[in-house]
């Protein structure tokens, strides 16, 4: 099950205001840019260029972890 808003904020301790500001973009990067939507027959809200078919797979992670992704890189 994906992480929603609520549950990524479960993971971490809010020390300020501006440490949770950090944490809510790194959050909405990774929903626009990384996260497929079933709704949108799972494509990521802003476009991407299509992936290429060859070259080595690589994770992206943000927040430690907690919001990983996948893409393959050109070669």
């Amino acid at each position: 099950m994906p992480l929603n808003q609520d549950e990524c904020l479960d993971y971490f301790v809010c020390f300020s205001e501006s440490h949770l500001d950090h944490l809510i973009k790194k959050y909405l990067e990774y929903y626009h840019n990384d996260r497929p939507h079933q709704g949108i027959e799972n494509r990521t809200i802003k476009p991407r260029h299509p992936p290429p078919k060859e070259g080595k797979i690589v994770m992206k992670s943000r927040l430690g972890g907690v919001l990983m992704s996948y893409e393959r890189k050109a070669v």
